[in-house]
């Protein structure tokens, strides 16, 4: 009787175990299933994170692209401003005569001088920050849009344009000798500097004016460059009239005079009425050429503009 009682006592314990086994089974596929959910939901909402992220990315890449225009406004605006603010002061405090002086030479002595090389650096920045806009703008609309084109013809509209994104890279890098190194400091130099940035800026609207052309005229890309060319042609005329009338004046006056004697030049006596015409002639056509140029830098807002569309 105790063994029959002891066989049934460990099969009731066997039982029981089995019983316990089958009631844990679930419990560990339940704790499995809520861990594998509970992955997959961090994982939704990392990669919903990760959307959004690349969702700001795009749209602050969007509203960046819509305002580019904005580099070469405030840089059109600037070059009217170098002209006229340096002027102004040079004006009220004596140190050149009213009567349009070199723009340079308002420059040239404090407190003008240095209102005149602040603004030269930021233009020298917007130089380098607008040329480079404008180059990858017409690489991109060369390589999507001159597909199955002549490649001789495609290269060399490439050539052209990578030519006029370092003349204005040069063109920058010759604004800073403008507006670092002054007339009454080292004259020579500043000279070689100023004639580097007209050199190159015209050289420039040349190029991008004919670049501008061949897209319109091809694909009908952007607008017929109208403004843009006239603008180049004023500026280049403009400049070769600055050298030429210089080289009269300093062959009237003699170099050594026109280049030493700061009084001289920037108070240019008007009884010598022959050079002074030529003096005023050659002023003027400087202004001319940079106010020119502003608009030929102004016309490039409407053209970024498309960047964004």
């Amino acid at each position: 009787m105790d063994i029959e009682k002891n066989l049934n006592n460990n099969l009731i314990i066997a039982n029981n175990n089995v019983i316990n086994v089958d009631e844990e089974k679930p419990q560990i596929n339940n704790d499995e299933s809520d861990q594998k959910t509970i992955q997959s939901i961090g994982q939704e909402q990392q990669q919903q994170q990760q959307k959004q992220h690349l969702k700001r990315h795009r749209q602050f890449y969007a509203w960046i692209k819509r305002h580019l225009w904005i580099f070469p406004l405030i840089l059109s605006t600037l070059l009217i401003i170098l002209c006229i603010i340096p002027y102004i002061m040079s004006i009220h405090y004596g140190t050149v005569d009213p009567l349009l002086p070199y723009v340079s030479d308002t420059g040239g002595l404090s407190p003008g001088s240095m209102v005149f090389s602040q603004i030269i650096d930021f233009i020298a920045i917007l130089i380098f920050i607008t040329c480079w806009i404008r180059y990858k703008q017409i690489k991109f609309y060369l390589n999507n849009n001159f597909i199955g084109k002549n490649l001789d013809y495609l290269n060399r509209l490439h050539r052209m344009n990578r030519h006029s994104f370092w003349l204005m890279i040069i063109s920058g890098i010759g604004a800073i000798g403008v507006g670092n190194i002054r007339t009454t400091e080292f004259y020579p130099l500043h000279v070689v500097n100023a004639l580097t940035v007209f050199i190159s800026a015209c050289i420039y609207a040349c190029y991008s004016t004919h670049l501008a052309r061949i897209l319109y005229r091809e694909y009908g890309i952007e607008s017929q460059p109208i403004t843009m060319m006239f603008c180049a042609i004023i500026t280049s005329i403009s400049m070769v009239m600055v050298l030429i009338f210089e080289s009269i004046n300093r062959y009237q006056v003699g170099n050594e005079k026109f280049e030493n004697n700061n009084q001289f030049r920037m108070h240019w006596p008007q009884t010598d009425k022959e050079s002074y015409y030529v003096h005023v002639t050659a002023t003027t056509f400087e202004w001319i050429m940079i106010f020119t140029f502003a608009i030929f830098i102004l016309c490039l807002c409407r053209r970024f503009r498309m960047i964004g569309s």
